[in-house]
């Protein structure tokens, strides 16, 4: 439970570095709303004219495909509120709630008006800068169960460091991490 707690504060600590900005005009709290379940159906991922921020990633990458890509059975997907930032992000889970899932992979998509401070960001909310990957962005990383990569104006980051039960490895965080860029391109 304790590294559960501890990815979501890292989560919402890089997503509040990544804004570039304190998040003003009232108090957010960004513990106390859970991830609601994802019923949207599959859409565009392309950045929204609208609002400038990426699609539903839960709706753009679906929990079969997610299944594919990793050879996991997840069952959930469950929307991870970004406090309105240029950011989607996507919890998959085999259970349904966090507190029940032995499982669960994270996958955040983000357009930072800063991309060197949010891959300072990541690199500081993983505890170090990780063992560089090569052939992949313009920069990425991979740490314990971690992959990020920085494609210049989109930064992506795809872990699983909550799960109890499987772990994956570099190559099947990659194929989330390939997808996704795939999708927002």
């Amino acid at each position: 439970m304790n590294s559960r707690l501890a990815l979501f504060a890292a989560a919402a600590a890089v997503i509040v570095l990544l804004s570039g900005c304190a998040v003003g005009g009232g108090s957010a709290d960004t513990g106390s709303t859970p991830p609601t379940p994802s019923s949207a159906a599959p859409t565009s991922a392309s950045t929204s004219a609208q609002s400038g921020t990426p699609k539903d990633v839960c709706a753009a990458l679906p929990i079969t495909r997610v299944n594919a890509l990793t050879g996991l059975d997840f069952t959930t997907a469950m929307v991870v509120p970004t406090l309105g930032l240029h950011a989607a992000e996507c919890q998959y889970l085999n259970a349904a709630t966090v507190v029940d899932a032995s499982d669960q992979l994270n996958a955040l998509v983000v357009f930072p008006p800063d991309i060197d401070q949010a891959w300072s960001a990541t690199q500081e909310s993983n505890g170090s800068p990780g063992t560089p990957l090569s052939g992949v962005g313009k920069r990425a990383f991979t740490g314990d169960s971690i992959v990020a990569v920085d494609f210049g104006s989109m930064l992506i980051v795809v872990d699983d460091s909550a799960s109890t039960q499987d772990s994956l490895d570099v190559d099947q965080l990659r194929f989330v991490e390939d997808e996704l860029h795939n999708l927002y391109s």
